[in-house]
């Protein structure tokens, strides 16, 4: 069995911890069975620690996290709204991106948002909160990797881990294989499953990717919040040429984890 690497807490930083306590929506707002549409944007809060723009058909704002919540209200296109934080919940595909993203913004009443339906992110370093409802953040994952069997060339990357939604893959290699030693992170993608495990194929259909007879390639599975919001919940193989990997996780320095976690869960 695979050692799995598990490491709490998101951005470099401890581990996820209540920031504030949720505040409600205001008295008079209304469930899903009479939905009410504000007309104008909400004032943006001077404690906002950060902002989104809504667009599309608008927002609708729930007191959990998740779409099975009543609508408190609807906030219309085009507004910026201010954010005093994010609590994790229910997995949403990005409006944009096509990507899975599992954070829910908090408005200063106490609202949320999807973050996979407005436009802006929380700033670098910002921990969740917790909220009414909300799901615990990734604790642990760990990688597998074997020969694709439905084709050559290909290897089969598979993750599974505790409270995992989201999971990115990176490999280190170097884009010119003559210059072995400009190796960087490069993303191969990210996925998000109603169930573990998390599983992507990979195609060596790049000169620059194809390992010699003695190369390994380390390749990196990340918990990811969405899309541009890696966890320090990772775990990284070599990768060897037969599409097997090592039986113990590869060490990586402070630098290199925050590289191969950026990358893996970067935006699109």
């Amino acid at each position: 069995m695979l050692a799995a690497v598990a490491v709490a807490g998101l951005a470099g930083t401890a581990a996820v911890v209540p920031m504030t306590q949720p505040r409600w929506a205001a008295k008079g707002a209304t469930s899903a069975a009479g939905t009410t549409t504000t007309t104008a944007c909400p004032a943006t809060t001077t404690d906002a620690a950060f902002t989104a723009v809504t667009y599309g058909g608008g927002v609708h704002v729930r007191s959990e996290p998740r779409r099975d919540q009543g609508i408190l209200y609807t906030i219309p296109p085009g507004c910026v709204v201010g954010l005093t934080g994010y609590c994790l919940g229910e997995r949403i595909t990005d409006s944009t991106s096509q990507t899975p993203d599992i954070r829910w913004f908090t408005l200063a009443d106490g609202g949320l948002i999807a973050s996979g339906v407005v436009h802006g992110n929380p700033p670098a370093g910002l921990e969740p909160s917790r909220c009414r409802g909300d799901r615990p953040g990734p604790a642990a994952i760990a990688l597998a990797i074997a020969p694709d069997a439905t084709g050559p060339g290909g290897w089969r990357l598979s993750a599974t881990g505790t409270h995992v939604e989201i999971v990115g893959f990176a490999a280190y290699y170097a884009d010119d294989p003559a210059l072995p030693a400009e190796r960087r992170w490069h993303q191969i993608g990210m996925t998000g499953t109603a169930a573990p495990p998390f599983d992507l194929v990979w195609k060596l259909d790049r000169r620059s990717v194809q390992p010699g007879p003695t190369a390994e390639i380390p390749v990196a599975a990340v918990a990811c919040l969405g899309g541009g919001a890696p966890t320090d919940v990772l775990d990284v193989r070599v990768a060897r040429r037969d599409g097997s990997s090592t039986a113990d996780a590869l060490p990586l320095t402070a630098d290199q984890r925050l590289a191969a976690r950026r990358t893996a869960c970067l935006y699109p």
